[in-house]
């Protein structure tokens, strides 16, 4: 059966389903065609064991407050449970130190280890938060008029920035584990870039928070499927999109697996532009679409989720009533480390690990009288696909080991467990590969959504700056398309 709409969004992640959204509300007939039965990407829960239900994302911390504001998402159930989660780093040497919004009392965390820390910080904290706010017209529109210059922020690889400016190992590891979840290694030539682009972000309002959403992620990826149906999107799940139909280089419509056709003169998609272009499109084109485009990706370090039911809070769970991420490795060499050994397909020695207790923030997570602990590895090999058992027992006890190092009491706690390898990832959710963050970072919204094809937007994770669930490509894709005038 052949059908005709305005628009059609193939992928239903969180920057699809703003894509449609924004379609819909401005009058448009749109379609929204997603492979998986579940809408959302890995803004997703997963019930594991005997009622423990695992977030596959543990945390939000670059959701595009106009999205939030434009969807009026607080509507269909989007709330916080918890706005600004401050960065506890647990070391073996020394007392956690705690990282938090209030300045004055990070500087009093830091007068135990580092004096110069401790009076520098209140400063850095403020000169850092200004320049990123600066910043922001880079990657919150698509106009990118920057008057400010970061020639040096951009050059400067970020573990040399951080040693210019602090001496305490704790301090700089907390300030560096902001940038892993972009695949960007602290060496990395624009790394320091990455940094304050992580600082540039809000979250409830609040700049450089990290929060957490009642009922996890998942939650904001719900809020946007009800804004998208009620905007009038039509939503086909368990439906694959074959083939992109063009005229010449012009866009005409997909077609299905089952070779249903739709057409459409407009289509958003959320894949990476390397698939869509190597598998969606006439051969011919894919020639077209590598000329035009000028980023060059590589393979990014994987990562894996793990989250663990326990029978009781452990005792490091009392820092900050445990609503706080807390990092577990002890040098910020050795997240350098762990990067490279990951890169080149070596299980580094050392694991980072952010933890983060969601049953704290909401009961549903967990059964009652015990808790959920998510754990993000950051700097796993990109082939670790987890196809033997074996290989996910033995991440699960080196996961453990590395927790137990600093708290012994952590392996008697735990009741169940389940692991999403980065194989798992990229299967599941489609977890891209990155490019170098200075040129991600600095290429423009226009570079990364429009194609030579006319008609055809990018509008999924590769299109935004840097690797985050935020709805803000889906926004501006949308958008641009608007103000084209092709729908």
């Amino acid at each position: 059966m052949n059908d005709t709409f305005d628009a059609i969004v193939v992928g239903g992640d969180v920057n699809g389903l703003t894509a449609a959204a924004y379609l819909a509300r401005a009058g448009r007939k749109t379609l929204l065609v997603e492979p998986r039965n579940e809408l959302g990407g890995d803004c997703e829960n997963i019930a594991f064991s005997d009622g423990f239900v695992m977030p596959v994302l543990h945390e939000v911390h670059a959701l595009d407050p106009q999205v939030v504001r434009d969807l009026k998402l607080a509507r269909f159930g989007f709330r916080l449970a918890a706005r600004d989660l401050p960065a506890v780093v647990i070391s073996g040497a020394q007392q956690p130190l705690v990282v938090s919004r209030d300045a004055f009392l990070t500087s009093r965390n830091l007068g135990g280890t580092s004096r110069v820390d401790s009076e520098a910080w209140g400063i850095f904290r403020y000169k850092a938060l200004g320049l990123a706010r600066a910043l922001r017209a880079m990657w919150w529109s698509a106009e990118q008029r920057v008057d400010v210059d970061f020639d040096q922020i951009l050059r400067l690889p970020l573990i040399t920035w951080l040693e210019s400016k602090f001496e305490s190992d704790a301090l700089k590891t907390a300030l560096a584990f902001e940038i892993l979840e972009s695949g960007c290694s602290p060496a990395e030539i624009g790394s320091t870039l990455q940094l304050h682009w992580r600082l540039a972000q809000e979250a409830g309002g609040l700049q450089a928070a990290c929060a957490f959403p009642a009922g996890g992620p998942a939650k904001f990826a719900e809020a946007l499927v009800h804004a998208a149906r009620a905007a009038g999107v039509t939503v086909r799940t368990g439906v694959r999109v074959d083939r992109i139909i063009t005229l010449g280089c012009r866009v005409a419509g997909v077609v299905l697996a089952n070779g249903e056709e739709i057409f459409a003169r407009m289509v958003h998609c959320s894949a990476s532009r390397a698939e869509t272009f190597a598998s969606l499109l006439p051969t011919a084109i894919e020639g077209i679409a590598h000329s035009a485009d000028s980023t060059v990706s590589w393979p990014a370090p994987g990562i894996a989720r793990l989250a663990f039911g326990l029978d009781a809070l452990p005792e490091f769970a009392s820092t900050n009533d445990g609503k706080a991420r807390y990092f577990i490795i002890d040098r910020l060499a050795s997240l350098v480390s762990a990067h490279s050994a990951a890169q080149f397909d070596q299980m580094p020695d050392e694991l980072p690990l952010e933890l983060v207790f969601p049953s704290i923030f909401d009961r549903s997570f967990a059964p009652i009288g015990q808790h959920l602990m998510s754990v993000t590895v950051y700097a796993v090999p990109r082939t670790t696909d987890g196809s033997s058992a074996g290989m996910r027992e033995s991440l699960v006890a080196k996961v453990l080991a590395a927790i137990a190092r600093r708290v012994p009491e952590i392996t008697r706690h735990v009741k169940a467990s389940h692991v999403l390898m980065p194989g798992d990832l990229s299967a599941r959710y489609g977890m891209d590969a990155t490019m170098p963050a200075a040129i991600r970072l600095c290429t423009t919204w226009a570079d990364r959504i429009m194609t030579p094809v006319d008609g055809l937007y990018m509008c999924g994770r590769t299109a935004e700056p840097s690797r985050a669930i935020s709805g803000r490509a889906g926004r501006i894709a949308a958008e641009m398309a608007l103000q084209r005038g092709l729908v």
